[in-house]
Order: C-alpha cells, then structure tokens, then sequence
C-alpha cells in the first residue's frame, strides 16, 4: 500500500527556527510521519526577519530530507502564482495541508488555487493559534477583514480546519463558522528522549529563562515585572527574536529600572534542535502567554526536567498537583511573584522533588499520546 502524499505550505521551515510553534509543530508532524506519509513541503528559503538565504540549501528545486521527504525552497522570485500553480498540478496528492489564515502567498493563494482547479483531495488548514483570544486581541484590522472577506467569497468552503485542542476549535466556530468541519488533532511533542538533567539549586538564587519571541502576545513586559518583585539574587534570560520593537522599547525601560539583584539578559534565539539543552541549564521556564494552541517550549521544558510557571491559556494544566510547575491566571499578579518567589526560595533537595515531577509529567504525558494515528486518518484521501 501506497503512503499518503500530502502538499504543506508554510511560510518558514527548516532549518529556520525564528517563527517559532508553527515551524516546530511541521517539524515534528514530518519527523513523526515521514515513514509513513510522503510529505513535499513548500516554504521559502530565508528564517523569519532575515534576507539571506539559508546556507547550503538550494533555491527553487527539491530537496529531499534526510528522514524521508522533500523540500522546496522558494526564494524570493519563486513565490509566486505560476510558480505554485505548478507546484500543485505536479502529481497527485491525497491532501494539502496549508499552515497559518492571513499568509498572501502560502495561505491564501494554495486555496483559492485548489479552488479552481477542483482538486480531488482533502484541504486542510491548521490555524496555528492565530484566532486565539490573545491573537485576536492585538489583531489588525486588516486581519479581521480578511477574514470577514474570506467568509463572504467561500474561500473556506468545503475546508477542513485543524484545531489543537477544545479552546482552539471554540475559537474557529466563533470566528469562521458554526458549522465548519473541525478535526481536533493535538500537535505532536518532539521527538526526542526526554532525560531529567540534573542542576545545582540554592536557597535564595533563581536562573529563569522566558523562550519565545520579544512580543505582546508573548507578554514579556508582564514577565519582566513579575520578577522585579522578587528577592534573592534571580537572573531571567529571554530568549527569542524581537518581533515587536515597540514592546521592545518599553520592556527595556524597565529593565534599566530594576533592583540590583535582578538581572535580565537578551538572547536572540537559538537553533531549534539546541532547545533541550537550553533549557536544562535554568531552574525554571517562564511563560506567562496570552495564548498557545501547543506549547512546545512548555513540553520540552518538563522533558528536561525543568518545573515551569505558565498562563492558563495553553493546553498544559494540573501541573502543581503533579509538582511540575504552576499555572495561574494573568488576572493574579501577586501569584506569579508568589510562585517565583518559592522557587527562588527552593533548596536542592525541595527543588529535585520539582524537577522529577516535571519529568515524570512528560512521560505519562508520552506514554498515553497517541496523536500519529489521528495524522494518519486526517492525510488519507
């Protein structure tokens, strides 16, 4: 029996790492699936924010992966209508997995192309958590136009929309339609080995680290004024691309007021597959988002072992009663400074005790995720 073929678009890949979840996400679905579905993905050539070419990549041709699969490059040129529409009538496909709503070139374009060339295949758009409530909160109007436009033209008809989880779903018949045809799929966690590595913890010393774009749905200002407010010697890293400048500004600003025993540092990102090992040199991951469909800083933080004080606008929850972490609600301040604050506290053996309830978080996690299956009947004509 034949693999599935499935055509992605996405507007970044591999080996780009600045746009963050989705790129991940695709990552793991074809690391994951590539033994068993064909996947030709369509992206463009340069990392999200940058204008030179990735290195050692070949533009506008294919390019076949080395777990199975391939790539086309596009660079700057190749994006374009002839281009794609080239791209789509090349062979067969059981399905076309399109990434992400407002893309002019890799969202819109693929769907209204399919459209008219009717297209015997399934059609699927993974929103990407882009119509949660913090995405829509600071959405431009041109944003929400569009998707006013897109519902009035039947771009969407006959669709079918991934959605990550339960809040996510909510989100697509709220703003697309009642009605739509919804296929609720979790992402898949990377695929790697989860090891609890160890680290020293003293009393009264916190090393932080925030690992997600410089940005307001990130809520990194919040972040940086959570920890202001704690004592004991506590240095926050956030890493990530500053994708926001102005918010930028305004969290430098309070960086240059902090008291002397905070310390806030900036790391321009990192290379995806450098994540785990990142991470399991802080004590803790910080996240106090205004919204994720997945998380997967979040689920690769507990695989390392490492305890996490999250929003309550992602998947992850029940994670104090297992001693992984702590979420809480954006409208509570004080217990944000409260929970760093008892890390911060933390000696070594209370801190080991976190560490292993983080770790063993994942592997029930793990253990009862059966997510491939459900990519595999999704793909299937």
């Amino acid at each position: 029996m034949s693999k599935p073929k499935v055509l992605v678009f996405i507007d970044w890949f591999l080996p780009g790492t600045k746009a963050g979840g989705p790129v991940r996400s695709c990552a793991n679905l074809v690391d994951h699936l590539s033994g068993q579905i064909e996947f030709s993905i369509v992206t463009t050539d340069t990392d999200y924010t940058e204008k030179v070419p990735y290195q050692g990549e070949q533009s506008d041709q294919w390019t076949m992966l080395e777990g199975g699969g391939r790539v086309w490059y596009c660079s700057k040129k190749g994006v374009n209508k002839a281009n794609f529409k080239k791209l789509i009538k090349e062979k067969e496909y059981d399905a076309y997995y399109i990434n992400g709503l407002y893309s002019k070139y890799f969202s819109i374009l693929p769907l209204r192309l399919l459209k008219k060339q009717k297209r015997n295949a399934k059609v699927i758009v993974a929103v990407r958590g882009m119509l949660a409530s913090g995405a829509m909160q600071f959405s431009t109007l041109k944003k929400k136009s569009f998707i006013r436009v897109a519902k009035l033209t039947g771009l969407y008809n006959g669709v079918i929309f991934q959605a990550t989880n339960e809040v996510e779903e909510a989100d697509i018949r709220l703003h697309i339609d009642q009605k739509v045809n919804i296929e609720l799929i979790p992402n898949l966690a990377r695929n790697f080995l989860p090891v609890n590595a160890p680290i020293e913890k003293k009393g009264g010393e916190l090393k932080i680290v925030c690992l997600a774009r410089i940005a307001i749905e990130k809520n990194t200002q919040f972040a940086i004024e959570r920890v202001s407010n704690v004592h004991g010697i506590v240095q926050l890293d956030l890493c990530g691309v500053v994708y926001d400048q102005d918010h930028w500004s305004s969290c430098k600003r309070i960086i240059e007021g902090l008291p002397a025993n905070v310390i806030v540092d900036h790391i321009d990102g990192i290379e995806g597959d450098q994540v785990p090992e990142l991470l399991s040199k802080y004590h803790l991951m910080f996240l106090p988002t205004l919204g994720e469909n997945f998380g997967h800083v979040i689920f690769e933080s507990l695989s390392v072992g490492r305890p996490v004080i999250i929003s309550d606008r992602t998947p992850w929850q029940g994670l104090e009663e297992q001693n992984a972490g702590f979420v809480l609600s954006l409208n509570e301040s004080a217990k944000f400074e409260n929970a760093l604050q008892k890390f911060t506290d933390m000696a070594q053996e209370e801190y080991d005790g976190w560490c292993k309830g983080a770790f063993d978080f994942a592997l029930r996690y793990l253990e009862r995720d059966n997510t491939d299956k459900k990519y595999l009947e999704l793909f299937k004509s």
